[in-house]
């Protein structure tokens, strides 16, 4: 008889076969339960690290706009955006606090274009300030070559704007206010307490003539005019259109005469 080994094949049948297909279901569950909770802390180290990335950029953007807020709170500077920047920080602030990602999310997209806008008008003023700081500046070298004394104690600013008045040689008072005029303009404003304001009724309806104030004006302008500030043409209500007219203004409605100037 040979030495060599014997061997057959063996096969599961029955309720051996039923096991070992619930052992591989089993195993294949597992598997999948280890695969969804390795996406589970992936998802979780994402979000996580999305969060972190949006409460960061809230915080910068927070400040940047808090910045120019402040910064033009301190100069009078009065920016149309800024209530609805405040809500929207302070609701970027909760969603971010509570881990509302897709909320924190939106809301720092619409943060940042605030902060723009609000860079963007700022930046808009501060160049209208300029315009009329310099402006105001001519105004008071101008005053003395056009025979008028400027009354220094009489400055008053708000916002962008500032006046100041000035003394005739009669002994009579001229305000001029300096004030934004659209992006790229500044107007000037007289209000002039003169004697030779006469208003009449002619056939073309009411006259308004004040030939001094007139005169003292233009020649005001004419002073400007060599410190390199133009002006616009003097107009009021109720000019004679019969008049030449030489600078361009309108008459508001005060006591006195109030000449307004488009430079």
């Amino acid at each position: 008889m040979s030495k060599s080994p014997k061997y057959t094949t063996a096969s599961l049948t029955g309720a051996q076969l039923a096991e070992l297909e619930r052992l591989r279901q089993e195993r294949e569950r597992e598997r999948q339960r280890r695969e969804a909770e390795a996406r589970r802390r992936q998802e979780e180290a994402a979000r996580a690290q999305a969060l972190a990335q949006v409460r960061k950029q809230a915080e910068a953007v927070q400040a940047a706009v808090l910045e120019v807020l402040t910064e033009a709170q301190e100069g009078d500077i009065t920016l149309s955006g800024a209530a609805a920047a405040r809500d929207l920080l302070g609701r970027l602030a909760s969603a971010s606090a509570v881990g509302d990602l897709p909320q924190a999310s939106a809301l720092y997209a619409q943060a940042e274009q605030a902060r723009t806008a609000l860079e963007d008008d700022f930046d808009r003023q501060l160049d209208q300030l300029d315009r009329v700081r310099l402006v105001y500046q001519a105004v008071t070298r101008a005053l003395g070559g056009a025979g008028l004394r400027l009354l220094p104690q009489t400055q008053q600013a708000a916002g962008i704007s500032v006046s100041v008045q000035a003394e005739r040689g009669d002994g009579g008072l001229i305000e001029i206010a300096v004030v934004p005029d659209g992006p790229d303009h500044v107007q000037l404003e007289y209000h002039a307490d003169g004697t030779d304001f006469v208003v009449s009724q002619t056939a073309d309806g009411r006259s308004a003539e004040c030939p001094d104030t007139e005169e003292l004006i233009e020649r005001f302008h004419g002073e400007l005019k060599a410190l390199d500030v133009d002006t616009g043409e003097l107009r009021w209500e109720g000019k004679p259109e019969t008049r030449p007219v030489l600078k361009e203004a309108k008459l508001l409605p005060r006591s006195g005469a109030r000449y307004q100037e488009h430079g």
